[in-house]
């Protein structure tokens, strides 16, 4: 009996976009996790969208963070 092994593709990493590091933030704002910190950063990302119509929400996001937000934003939508 031949058993013959596929490969797997993980296309869906391409799509995975790190967490900035953000220890710094985490201590000052009293999130536990870079999770919950990410998360909430999202949240009022999309809250500013919705505030701000016509106006780019990248402009007021830091560059360590607009990759992340920026595919987080396009996920959510």
């Amino acid at each position: 009996m031949d058993k013959s092994m596929e490969q797997l593709t993980f296309d869906f990493i391409d799509e995975i976009v790190p967490i900035p590091e953000c220890s710094g933030l985490m201590a000052m704002s009293g999130y536990k996790t870079p999770k919950a910190l990410a998360d909430e950063m999202v949240r009022e990302a999309k809250i500013w969208q919705k505030r701000n119509p016509g106006k780019d929400v990248m402009e007021i996001i830091t560059p360590d963070w607009k990759e992340y937000i920026n595919h987080k934003i396009k996920e959510l939508c």
